[in-house]
C-alpha cells in the first residue's frame, strides 16, 4: 500500500505464512546445525559421552511449556503471545512487563547468532591454516551473516520464511551428510556402532555434571515460541500454530539426539573435552577427520 507521498508501507498480511513456513521459523530460530555444533562438545565436557541423552531429557523438560503455548495459541492466537495473554488475563502492567522480557530475549537471540557464526568462521580459518585475528574475524562475520537476513526480513513475512526454509534445508543437509559419512566409516569398524551414548551410567561427572549439561540442553530449545509472533500473518493460526510448536520440539529433539549420537561415535570423548577446553568446537576437527579438506 502506498501513502500520499508515494512511499510504500509494509503491513501485516493475514495468510502469508504457510504451515511449512511456521515450522521453518521455529526450527530456524533454534537452528538444527548451530544448536548441535555449539552444544554437543560442551555437553560432553560437562556430563560425559551422553549428549544424545541430554538432548532427549531437555526435550522432556521443554515439552510442557510447548504444550502450554500450543493450547494458548489454539484458543487465542496473537502476535503478542505471552504479553497479550497476560495483558488480557491479569493486567496491562503484567503484559507490558512480560513484553519487555520477550523483547530483551529476542534482542539477545538476534545478537547471539552472528556472534556464533563468527566463532565458527574463526575455527574454520584456524583449521585451514590461516592466522586470523579473532576481533577482525568477528568484524567481518557479523555484517556478512546479518545483512542478507535483515534485508529478507524487511521485505516481509513471505520473503523471510522462504529464506528460513532455504537456510534450514541447507544446514540440515550438511549435518545429515556428515552423520551419514561417520556411520559409513563406523560400520566398517568392529564395535564402531554402540548405543552407549544413550546409557545414563556412562556419565563421567555424576548427576551434577548431567544437570550442568541439561542447562545447555534447555537453552537449545529456547525459541520454539517465536511462531506465536507470526499468528497474525499465518494461514489458519488456531489450527497450524499448535501443530508447528509440538512438531518442532519433537522433531528437532530427535534430530539433535540422533546426530549427537553419531557424532559421539565418531570422536573419542577425551578429544571432544580437549577441544572444548581450548575454546574450539569439536565439530570442525570431526568434519576434518572424515571429510578432509571438504
Amino acid at each position: 500500500m502506498n501513502d500520499e507521498c508515494g512511499n510504500s508501507n509494509i503491513r501485516l498480511k493475514a495468510g502469508q505464512i504457510s504451515p511449512m513456513g511456521l515450522a521453518a521459523l521455529a526450527i530456524g530460530i533454534m537452528s538444527p546445525a548451530l544448536g548441535l555444533f555449539a552444544l554437543w562438545g560442551p555437553m560432553q565436557a560437562a556430563a560425559g559421552p551422553i549428549a544424545p541423552l541430554v538432548f532427549l531429557a531437555s526435550a522432556g523438560l521443554a515439552l510442557p511449556t510447548a504444550l502450554s503455548y500450543a493450547f494458548l495459541n489454539a484458543e487465542a492466537p496473537s502476535a503478542g503471545a505471552a504479553s497479550t495473554w497476560l495483558w488480557r488475563a491479569i493486567s496491562p502492567a503484567a503484559g507490558y512487563l512480560v513484553g519487555l522480557t520477550m523483547a530483551t530475549y529476542f534482542v539477545f537471540a538476534a545478537l547471539a547468532q552472528p556472534l556464533l557464526f563468527g566463532i565458527f568462521l574463526r575455527d574454520l580459518l584456524t583449521f585451514s591454516g590461516f592466522a586470523a585475528d579473532p576481533l577482525w574475524v568477528l568484524v567481518v562475520a557479523v555484517p556478512t551473516i546479518t545483512l542478507p537476513v535483515a534485508w529478507s526480513a524487511y521485505r516481509g513475512a513471505e520473503s523471510s520464511t522462504r529464506l528460513a526454509v532455504t537456510l534450514m534445508s541447507v544446514e540440515s543437509a550438511v549435518v545429515v551428510a556428515l552423520s551419514a559419512t561417520i556411520l559409513h566409516f563406523q560400520t566398517a569398524i568392529s564395535g564402531g556402532i554402540s548405543l552407549q551414548p544413550f546409557n545414563p551410567f556412562a556419565m563421567t561427572h555424576g548427576f551434577s555434571g548431567f544437570w550442568t549439561a541439561m542447562l545447555l540442553g534447555i537453552l537449545a530449545f529456547c525459541g520454539f515460541d517465536v511462531v506465536s509472533t507470526a499468528a497474525e500473518e499465518t494461514h489458519a493460526p488456531r489450527e497450524h500454530l499448535p501443530k508447528a510448536i509440538i512438531l518442532t520440539v519433537i522433531g528437532i529433539a530427535l534430530f539433535w539426539a540422533i546426530n549427537a549420537w553419531i557424532f559421539t561415535l565418531g570422536m573419542p570423548h577425551e578429544l571432544v573435552v580437549r577441544y572444548s577446553a581450548d575454546g574450539f568446537s569439536a565439530v570442525t576437527p570431526l568434519a576434518a577427520k572424515f571429510w578432509g579438506w571438504g
